[in-house]
């Protein structure tokens, strides 16, 4: 992430340009030291109305009987994934318009800058890493409470089949769209906004639970919280939001993929009730 300056410093350098973060070794509070604290606020708030507003609006509860109509009660997936497109890019607009557009910043304030070949690397190691950390948190977490758990976005998937069409239209929605809004708006705002005031542990900490409750699944919490700290030290690490991006794309991406396939070796039955 590019944040120049930080506590003690002078801002930004002649000519109004901050240094780049692949030269000085990790971000720069700066730019966010000047957005107040309701901002970030409302930006939450918007982002928790859309996740309850946009399903009330653009989703119904299908009939008794009908297609996807199982016990768990499922929506069809491609207009669940549309919801969350949808969500992902209003979020999009609201952060532009509340923090970059309100307070004159721009992209590389908000960690948007080119990574390094050798961080893609890294940011691809570290995605496909988290996916068998995470799977052993959740295997304890499950282990600890005694009871099956079932993950609500995979069940969604389930509801009425796994087709090719879906899984190019989850892998476009979830391992594009919403790892660069997610990063942009978790880490480059969040991250960045508390980086500017705080130390990298509280600030990593306290955008991690963040992270985890915006997910809205109590189980997984603590996972979650796990994934938030990783993408948080990786964009401090390598100065950019772009790398924990890829590293977000790619655990999304190999984890809707790995789905997939399991639904289509038969070992998850695909459009079970």
């Amino acid at each position: 992430m590019a944040f120049p300056g930080g506590p003690g410093s002078s801002g930004p350098q002649q000519g109004g340009s901050y240094p780049n973060p692949q030269q000085s070794g990790g971000i720069r509070p700066g730019p966010l030291q000047s957005v107040p604290g309701l901002d970030l606020l409302l930006l939450l708030i918007i982002w928790l109305g859309l996740q309850k507003l946009l399903p009330m609006i653009l989703l119904s509860a299908p009939e008794p009987g009908s297609p996807g109509d199982g016990a768990r009660g499922e929506l069809p997936i491609i207009p669940v994934l549309m919801v969350i497109g949808l969500h992902s890019l209003i979020m999009l607009g609201a952060t532009y318009f509340i923090i970059v557009k309100k307070h004159g910043l721009r992209l590389a304030d908000l960690g948007i800058v080119l990574v390094s070949k050798t961080w893609v690397i890294r940011s691809v190691i570290f995605g496909t890493l988290a996916i068998p950390v995470s799977g052993i948190v959740a295997q304890f977490l499950q282990a600890l409470s005694g009871e099956p758990f079932e993950n609500p976005q995979m069940d969604v998937f389930l509801a009425g089949g796994f087709s090719p069409a879906i899984l190019i239209t989850s892998l476009l929605v979830t391992g594009a769209i919403v790892p660069l809004v997610e990063e942009i708006v978790m880490r480059g705002v969040f991250y960045g906004w508390l980086r500017a005031r705080l130390s990298v542990a509280a600030s990593v900490a306290i955008s991690s639970l963040v992270f985890a409750f915006l997910h809205g699944i109590p189980f997984l919490f603590p996972v979650f919280v796990l994934i938030g700290a990783m993408l948080a030290l990786i964009t401090e690490k390598s100065g950019s939001v772009l790398s924990a991006t890829i590293a977000h794309a790619v655990f999304n991406i190999i984890n809707i993929a790995s789905f997939y396939w399991l639904v289509q070796q038969g070992i998850i039955q695909s459009g079970a009730g």
